[in-house]
């Protein structure tokens, strides 16, 4: 999935195991896009970046992202490692990722859905639903 526009950490909520990374220059229509992290076991990433390219890791790569994130075996097919877009630019291992448009609502204690969102893409798995 490629994203247009400057995105940058938004929130991160350790107790929530939630990030999120949000594009806070409005479109045409006023709307944002943000993707939202969710069950996140291991983060690396840059402060920012100029267009976002999420990419799903399999193979080799999805091991070894699985063995840092240090997850249990049992619990590796509730878990997804998203590239952005490989590893050296950044990663989340993570049970459920959403990538949503809308019209995003000021508020001071960080992030919420927006109004009317549009959920453009979302990774997940049958056994995180």
């Amino acid at each position: 999935m490629v994203l247009e526009g400057s995105f940058r950490w938004w929130v991160y909520g350790v107790g929530h195991s939630q990030l999120v990374l949000h594009r806070s220059d409005p479109d045409e229509r006023g709307n944002t896009a943000s993707v939202l992290f969710e069950g996140v076991r291991a983060v690396k990433l840059r402060t920012s970046y100029e267009g976002l390219t999420i990419e799903l890791v399999e193979g080799a790569g999805r091991r070894r992202l699985l063995d840092y994130a240090g997850v249990p075996e049992r619990f590796e097919d509730h878990h997804f490692c998203l590239a952005l877009p490989d590893e050296d630019e950044g990663f989340v291992v993570c049970g459920r990722a959403t990538v949503v448009s809308g019209k995003q609502v000021r508020e001071h204690s960080g992030w919420r859905w927006p109004e009317n969102g549009t959920v453009l893409h979302s990774w997940t798995t049958a056994a995180s639903e």
